[in-house]
């Protein structure tokens, strides 16, 4: 095959040109109006455990504490707009008096209208908790990085109206978010140093609908992917070159010490950077200069972030306080072999897989299996891809390595995760929402896979497939999945699963009903002429999508294909 560059396409042309820049810019602000639609449209609460987390940030301001207790209800606000507003799917087992979508909207106008009432009258000085609540602060039990950042935007905010609350804290995490989007170009840009990866991979990032609904929420993602991205870069850049300078011990280690600060699942990356320095100690031999640094840069994460560890394990008797640890705290090894025997592993991977790809929020809402299964085979082509390249291509194979240990070890944390809710909960499976903490890792490898096949197929035309792919699955979930449930248009069959939606549907309350529909509880700028524009913007967005980045990959394409040309192992 071509081999992947190590240089860049040109040495006359500085990088990143300017034309470049301006594509980074244009698919920056997609991913934040793309952003913005989703945090309009989403209901009130119907992002993942987003009533707790946004309990956490209001415990921690109205209490002026730096942590919240796990055990402490949500305020009374919180829990009167919970029991006047329709319910995520999976929260209708919480008490009696909860109503799910599928109820609300059958409900008289007059009924809901008065719901809609006492949430507006919602009260910013009703801040007493009741302790018979069952909907209590658990998200407390995270590290407090994420939530000590937001009460810092909570506090100015803290006596406007609940709802403005919600949905300004929601825009905030998007912009958190939005800053892997040039993290991501510059892992790409050092993995290959070729135009067409960077600008591929943040294209198809803006282009992921469960990514988009993972942070368009309250909650801790946001920042968790963020310094994910930020650690791996760091990384490429750091071991990739062989820097063992202080400057890199000291970047890696307060990276890795605020992740740490930030989601428990970043203690995958311990284990992945020391696979990576015992790696570089086995290719090189440079044992007292690699172990100088990997002590300085798990020194410096550790006097950030070991403090946190070491408070659970004193209070809990477990290292993460997480509620599945918690649980299993009686159990010994044999129990955890047990529970790997017993454990459905290909029915948790597929779970894993689902969710990951799409998984509509806390609703739970899926699509056609067949659609999962397609982007199962493009998954597994990339696979295939991925060990042909690291086998042919040397000059990448430290890029897919350290790129691997990042992705791989947080695999073997996602299936620990696996076997701690089956031993505490009986069920074999997994969030893999949480996977997009890896993002970077997953869609540099995806795309080097698939390219490899580009000795068969133009890559311009694999990239353009790809993302039409994504982009038809991010207008179908929005159009035809969650809008029209969200609206009372479509409701759960007595098995479970969806009713299909037809155009008639739409037409039978009309555009002005439907818009009022998914305006309901929200602050009163976000009103139905703002949700069209954002719903217009989004559709638009996803077609320039595929038209802004053309212009770059075909300038470039000569360029690239030089220096395959140029750099190839004869």
């Amino acid at each position: 095959m071509q081999a992947l560059s190590t240089k860049p396409a040109h040495p006359s042309v500085a990088f990143p040109l300017i034309h470049f820049k301006v594509s980074i810019f244009l698919i920056w602000s997609i991913f934040i109006v793309k952003g913005f639609f989703y945090c309009s449209f989403m209901p009130l609460w119907e992002g993942y455990d987003e009533w707790s987390h946004f309990g956490h940030i209001q415990s921690l301001v109205e209490n002026k504490s730096l942590f919240a207790d796990r055990d402490k209800s949500v305020s009374s606000e919180v829990l009167n707009s919970i029991l006047n507003t329709p319910v995520a799917w999976e929260v209708r087992y919480y008490t009696d008096s909860l109503l799910t979508h599928d109820q609300y909207w059958k409900l008289s106008n007059i009924k809901r209208n008065e719901l809609q009432a006492n949430i507006q009258n919602i009260s910013a000085s009703n801040l007493n908790t009741s302790p018979d609540s069952p909907f209590k602060i658990y998200e407390a039990l995270q590290p407090p990085l994420y939530y000590w950042i937001m009460s810092s935007f909570y506090y100015p905010i803290k006596d406007i109206h609940l709802l403005d609350r919600v949905y300004i804290l929601r825009f905030i995490n998007i912009l958190i978010s939005s800053m892997a989007i040039p993290v991501l170009f510059l892992i790409a840009w050092n993995t290959t140093k070729e135009y067409f990866l960077p600008l591929a991979s943040i294209t198809l990032l803006c282009s992921l609908p469960e990514f988009m609904i993972n942070v368009s929420r309250i909650g801790n993602e946001s920042l968790g992917i963020f310094l994910f991205s930020l650690l791996i870069l760091i990384a490429i850049v750091s071991f990739q070159n062989e820097k063992y300078s202080n400057k890199s011990a000291i970047m890696l280690g307060l990276c890795l010490g605020l992740g740490l600060l930030t989601k428990a699942y970043f203690l995958t990356a311990i284990p992945a950077i020391a696979a990576i320095y015992l790696w570089k100690i086995y290719k090189n031999s440079y044992f007292p200069v690699v172990l100088n640094h990997a002590m300085k840069s798990y020194g410096i994460g550790f006097l950030i972030s070991g403090w946190w560890y070491i408070r659970n394990r004193i209070i809990s008797n477990t290292w993460t306080g997480l509620n599945e640890s918690l649980l299993l705290k009686k159990m010994n090894f044999l129990n955890y072999v047990e529970g790997i025997r017993e454990v459905d592993w290909i029915a948790a991977i597929d779970s894993i897989l689902v969710s990951h790809i799409w998984f509509g929020a806390w609703s739970s809402l899926i699509v056609r299996s067949w659609m999962y299964h397609f982007l199962f085979f493009l998954i597994a082509l990339s696979i295939l891809g991925i060990f042909l390249v690291f086998i042919s291509s040397k000059n990448i194979r430290d890029s897919i390595i350290i790129l691997g240990m990042f992705y791989g070890f947080y695999w073997v944390g996602q299936l620990y995760n696996v076997l701690l809710l089956f031993l505490s909960k009986g069920a074999s499976t997994s969030m893999g929402w949480y996977m997009y903490c890896v993002i970077s890792s997953q869609l540099i490898l995806f795309l080097v896979g698939v390219f490899y096949f580009r000795k068969y197929l133009n890559k311009n035309i694999i990239f353009s497939f790809i993302l039409l792919c994504f982009i038809a699955l991010d207008l179908y979930t929005v159009n035809f999945v969650s809008i029209p449930y969200y609206t009372g248009l479509i409701s759960h069959r007595p098995n479970g699963f969806l009713e299909n939606i037809h155009l008639s549907d739409y037409t039978h309350i009309g555009i002005v009903e439907l818009l009022s529909r998914i305006s309901i509880n929200k602050p009163e700028w976000i009103s139905p002429v703002m949700i069209s524009v954002l719903w217009i913007s989004h559709f638009c967005v996803n077609i320039l999508l595929l038209v802004i980045p053309r212009k770059s990959f075909i300038l470039h394409q000569d360029e690239d294909m030089k220096s395959h040309k140029t750099h190839s192992p004869q």
